[in-house]
């Protein structure tokens, strides 16, 4: 007997799995990045119950990104005028046997794959509420985005907009 299946599956072969557990009425644990756009994220959430979905955030529990948190809420370095997320080094591509360098079977890349733990911890952290502004240019290669410029202002819990500079 089942309640809850952890999904720690590539994300490009999950499809299948999630049809399969939609069958079985069983809950589904899955860990970023869910969906690669808006369109695909609202069809998979509505292949089951809202009850039964749960995105992981795993990151914003370690130690160090709550202790940024707590920096933040207590304004122990004062107001935050800006962050700067970076992601390796430019013209890096992703390769090797691993499903990472596979477009079929990867997140998308750098951002996709490990980017986006960053960008969901910052988030996290300063508090962000909603997106306000977003400037982007991304190289993809071969289905993989192997660099990513963006310039993201984000309105916080405190209602201040903070710029988000990821390169």
């Amino acid at each position: 007997s089942c309640e809850v299946v952890l999904m720690a599956l590539p994300f490009g072969v999950r499809r299948q799995y999630y049809e399969l557990l939609c069958r079985q009425k069983y809950a589904w644990y899955i860990e970023k990045p869910f969906a690669r756009t808006r369109a695909e994220h609202i069809e998979l959430c509505g292949m089951a119950p809202d009850y039964a979905i749960a995105c992981g955030f795993q990151r914003r529990a370690a130690g160090v990104v709550r202790a940024r948190r707590e920096l933040v809420e207590e304004r122990i370095l004062g107001d935050i005028a800006e962050v700067s997320i970076g992601l390796g080094y430019r013209g890096r591509i992703v390769d090797g046997g691993s499903y990472a360098a596979d477009p079929a079977q990867a997140g998308g890349g750098v951002l996709g794959e490990v980017g986006i733990h960053c960008i969901d911890s910052v988030c996290h952290v300063i508090g962000a509420t909603q997106i306000e502004d977003v400037k982007c240019h991304m190289i993809v290669d071969h289905g993989l985005d192997i660099h990513t410029e963006a310039m993201v202002t984000v309105r916080t819990e405190q209602k201040t907009s903070v710029p988000i500079k990821l390169q």
